[in-house]
């Protein structure tokens, strides 16, 4: 059985002296395909190198995590869209807000979040997505911006409360 890891932080400086061999150790146990999410759009440059030295087992995202919130602002909007222009990634990501650390204030995290949703959909990119402690808030941002944007109105997203075990 192939596995794909859907949530690396090879930007990390964790991985500086190291990540070939990581990456190297997983494909021997059957990790074919790794995510690679960016966390803010200073890490693209990194996240392409890392892309093109493993080119069939990469995919990637543009997007700023909401702890890095703070550092999207009005002029991160045209940079994130030519970046999408010049090289495409698999996804606008991770994005969302998080209100457990709150590292970003809540309003930066809203504004990014808002902003990313809408250039992720005028690319017609999926979106890689992270919610904690922001339930509300996160459901209605979707609900508003997506719903209305892609069907020009509310036609319902289902959430649960409780996610059901899955079977062992």
């Amino acid at each position: 059985m192939n596995i794909c890891d859907i949530a690396c932080n090879f930007t990390s400086d964790r991985f500086a002296s190291d990540l070939d061999e990581v990456i190297n150790r997983a494909l021997k146990k059957n990790v074919k395909n790794f995510v690679l999410l960016c966390s803010e759009l200073e890490e693209v440059n990194k996240i392409l190198e890392i892309k093109d030295s493993y080119p069939s087992n990469i995919f990637y995202t543009y997007g700023t995590h909401p702890h890095n919130a703070n550092t999207f602002n009005s002029k991160s909007i045209p940079l994130l869209k030519s970046l999408i222009t010049t090289r495409r990634p698999n996804a606008i990501g991770e994005i969302g807000l998080d209100y457990f650390r709150n590292h970003s204030s809540q309003e930066e995290q809203i504004f990014a979040f808002e902003e990313q949703i809408k250039i992720a959909l005028d690319n017609g990119l999926p979106i890689y997505l992270h919610q904690r402690d922001a339930h509300d808030d996160f459901i209605n941002l979707l609900k508003n911006i997506v719903l209305k944007k892609t069907y020009g109105g509310e036609t319902g997203i289902r959430t649960q409360e409780r996610v059901a075990p899955l079977p062992v």
